[in-house]
């Protein structure tokens, strides 16, 4: 079982789950995930369940596809992966992540694992002193369309800070982030407009 999380605008649109079969995603009506806009092509992109495997392929060379930031015409999927499609962002979860056996070469050091806790603590703001616990796939900080508003995904790799409002202010140890995903390592700074948070991970 697989969730796809879609994200417009810096807001969740909403989530779809999928096991198995093909999955269609585009502009016209007829497909499983429909995206009304300019930048989408009548089909856009299709997502392959199997066994072990999901693979997401181009529908239409003129209409870009990407993961995790680069351009993919086919992709082989992995837990916590960022699909960019037009002006969306689906954000790839695997639900039985902890089954299947980590990307091999990745690595070592921390920020490898996800095996172990990992929090974030308010560093200002009204819940300074505040520690949140790490335990969704994906948790949301800031508001987009104000400050900032950014994620942390939880992969098999380690944990995964990038933005989701490129018109507000997100940092990583006083550096923006872009559109850069980055690996949390034990004791980052992150900043989301006017808050401030660091990360801790237990080993």
């Amino acid at each position: 079982m697989a969730t796809l999380t879609l994200i417009h605008k810096g807001r969740v649109q909403g989530s779809h789950q999928f096991s198995s079969g093909t999955v269609t995603i585009g502009s016209d009506p007829s497909n499983d995930i429909v995206l009304a806009a300019s930048d989408i092509a009548p089909l856009h992109a299709a997502l392959q369940f199997g066994p072990g495997t999901s693979v997401l392929r181009q529908g239409d060379g003129s209409f870009p596809v990407t993961v995790n930031d680069q351009p993919a015409r086919e992709h082989r999927l992995k837990d916590g992966d960022r699909i960019g499609i037009g002006g969306y962002m689906l954000f790839y979860v695997e639900d039985a992540a902890a089954e299947t056996a980590p990307p091999a070469g990745g690595a070592s050091g921390q920020g490898t694992s996800a095996d172990g806790e990992a929090f974030l603590q308010w560093m200002s703001g009204d819940h300074i002193g505040r520690v949140t616990p790490l335990r969704n796939s994906l948790t949301r900080l800031g508001k987009p369309g104000q400050d900032g508003a950014a994620v942390v995904a939880k992969r098999q790799g380690g944990y995964f800070f990038s933005a989701i409002d490129q018109d507000g202010v997100v940092k990583i140890n006083g550096r923006p982030v872009g559109e850069h995903t980055i690996q949390l390592n034990h004791g980052d700074l992150l900043e989301i407009g006017q808050q401030k948070l660091q990360f801790f991970r237990e080993s």
